[in-house]
């Protein structure tokens, strides 16, 4: 083995983090466990009352995002642990505008110098003033009414 692989073998945050991902993956499995819990129950209420139970959506927005941090984590998307190391989420995800392009520090790295100013070159720039991504289209399910069936 070269020098450099094993440095990252004796790097003790590689292996502390190994810790954290089989821990936030035993969290993420509950997690969907309790998300079906919340279906059923949204569901059944639905179903008995006509109505979902408002504590409900909210409290599966805040595990839906639960698991989305769970996931930027598990995946190295971000360094960020999510609950308990971090507060509760309170709402839909929100990204950090930083974390939305890959770090260039973490990719090879050239030989020398001159491959550097190289691969910048070839790199094109974005334009100062670009636009933003339009907004994602929401499927909703929306109540019909239907014409009452005659017994002719």
């Amino acid at each position: 083995m070269n020098q450099k692989t094993t440095d990252n073998l004796k790097e003790e945050s590689t292996w502390l983090r190994l810790v954290f991902i089989i821990l936030y993956a035993i969290l993420l499995n509950i997690t969907e466990f309790v998300i079906g819990v919340v279906v059923v129950i949204q569901f059944l209420s639905k179903l008995f009352t006509g109505k979902v139970v408002h504590q409900g959506t909210i409290f599966g927005q805040n595990l839906s995002t639960y698991m989305y941090e769970i996931i930027r984590f598990l995946t190295f998307k971000t360094d960020e642990m999510p609950w308990p190391i971090n507060p509760w989420p309170n709402g839909p995800p929100t990204d950090d505008p930083k974390d939305s392009e890959p770090d260039e520090s973490e990719e090879s790295e050239p030989a020398d110098e001159s491959e550097e100013k190289a691969e910048k070159a070839e790199k094109p720039k974005k334009p100062a003033s670009a636009k933003p991504k339009a907004k994602r289209r929401v499927a909703k399910i929306t109540k019909t009414k239907s014409e009452p069936k005659s017994d002719s």
